[in-house]
């Protein structure tokens, strides 16, 4: 048992994974479950609320055909598209998701925010997306199971006309293509 964890965690019937966590402890927990996006999570009671809530909870994706997840926390330096350090964690949640499921196709999207030419956000976008798809094929996963696109700022979920809403709109997200 990892030092900090207190006894069992539990998965409700909503796929929601719970655990109590000793103070001054700190975990790097992955919650799995068939059928699920598993979810890698760092826990570090000092930059939390578990003080006054102790409790942590996973909240699971299920995976079906046509499932969008964006892929939170991977990152790149503004107008680059090296992967940053904190990118890892979810990239391996989703390269051990595709090992898990053989078959599994996807799609994976890329978006910037609408500041700079329409041109150069789009092929910053088509340059992001490959190097995510080159981290999952340097984890094993054949290059023929992930499809690829950019669409620059044409798709954003936020206005553009703050920092907040362009955070929001630089993202890269998958979409289950199939599944068996």
């Amino acid at each position: 048992m990892p030092n900090g964890f207190q006894g069992k965690g539990r998965t409700n019937d909503n796929g929601v994974f719970s655990f109590k966590l000793n103070r001054g402890a700190i975990l790097q927990v992955r919650a799995a479950c068939s059928g699920y996006m598993p979810s890698t999570i760092i826990v570090d009671p000092s930059k939390s609320n578990l003080v006054e809530s102790p409790i942590v909870r996973i909240e699971l994706t299920k995976i079906e055909v046509g499932t969008l997840i964006e892929l939170e926390n991977v990152n790149f330096e503004r107008g680059k598209f090296e992967l940053l350090p904190e990118s890892y964690l979810v990239l391996n949640d989703l390269v051990v998701l595709l090992k898990n499921n053989p078959k599994m196709k996807i799609e994976l999207a890329g978006h910037t925010d609408a500041m700079g030419g329409t041109q150069t956000n789009l092929k910053l976008s088509e340059n992001r997306v490959n190097s995510v798809k080159t981290h999952l094929t340097t984890k094993g996963i054949k290059a023929n199971r992930i499809k690829g696109i950019g669409y620059g700022g044409k798709r954003p979920v936020a206005k553009n006309n703050t920092e907040e809403g362009r955070e929001k709109n630089r993202r890269v997200e998958f979409k289950v293509l199939k599944i068996e």
